[in-house]
């Protein structure tokens, strides 16, 4: 979150050009010690974009976390909301062996989670993308930019 805190700095200096941060200035633990005036012109990337737009699965998820927790999700916790899910699926499929279980997670290709859809590539490795998002002018609101594939 070191662009976070830097953000106010960088203000305070009359400086108004864009900053990209880390993901965790997405946080809400990061956004409750900042003002949205610090936010401005402040772009991030981040593992996901939790926002109702992006379809019923995600609305759905977005719903159940705030009437469960009262906090709005984070973009970590939601990852591994997706991983948790991704090894409940492959243990119905194959079982408890270990073995099976990360032959299962090896060949996925279209588990669709809250923050994206996962397909494993040659080594097993399941994220492939990363969003840009930006703050809406005037609040702690985010806005996609774009998804962008990394492979």
């Amino acid at each position: 979150a070191a662009g976070a805190w830097s953000a106010p700095l960088v203000r305070s200096l009359g400086i108004d050009l864009p900053m990209v941060t880390s993901g965790a200035t997405t946080l809400p633990a990061t956004l409750s010690l900042l003002e949205p005036a610090d936010l401005q012109n402040l772009f991030s990337t981040t593992d996901a974009f939790l926002d109702a737009s992006q379809g019923p699965k995600v609305a759905d998820y977005v719903q159940r976390f705030q009437a469960r927790f009262n906090l709005r999700p984070d973009p970590f916790g939601s990852c591994y909301y997706d991983g948790a899910m991704m090894v409940a699926d492959a243990m119905r499929r194959v079982g408890t062996d270990r073995a099976a279980i990360r032959g299962a997670l090896a060949a996925i290709n279209g588990f669709d989670g809250v923050t994206q859809t996962f397909r494993a590539d040659q080594f097993g490795n399941l994220a492939h993308a990363t969003t840009i998002v930006r703050f809406r002018p005037g609040t702690k609101e985010l806005e996609l930019v774009e998804k962008v594939a990394l492979a």
